[in-house]
């Protein structure tokens, strides 16, 4: 792995935090059920280290309604916010008490306690 040196900046982020050449590696995965079959694919890119997190949950562990939840987290500058979020986003949209009849209502429920 090679950096770029202080001397040079192409442009993006802090000088020195991207890499010279971006990873160009892709990691992609297939999902499918009855319903859907689903594909994401991800690339490190320019960062020292992939940064970004991808969600498929096809069933999603403890729910009853039979929802799907697919999700794409930036990281921003880093990963830790990214991994939190991918590992319980979903989990508190789930404890709001309109999760069982509109998923729709329970989001803008979440939404709303930021406010």
């Amino acid at each position: 792995m090679s950096f770029i040196p202080l001397g040079m900046y192409h442009g993006y982020g802090v000088p020195g935090y991207l890499l010279n050449k971006p990873v160009l590696n892709k990691h992609t995965r297939f999902d499918a059920n009855d319903t859907v079959v689903v594909t994401s694919s991800s690339m490190q890119g320019w960062r020292h280290t992939m940064e970004d997190v991808s969600v498929v949950l096809l069933k999603i562990p403890g729910d009853q309604t039979g929802t799907m939840y697919f999700s794409v987290f930036d990281g921003h500058g880093g990963s830790k916010v990214a991994k939190y979020a991918g590992a319980h986003l979903h989990k508190f949209v789930m404890k709001q008490r309109e999760w069982d009849w509109d998923l729709k209502d329970a989001i803008n429920r979440f939404e709303a306690s930021f406010s």
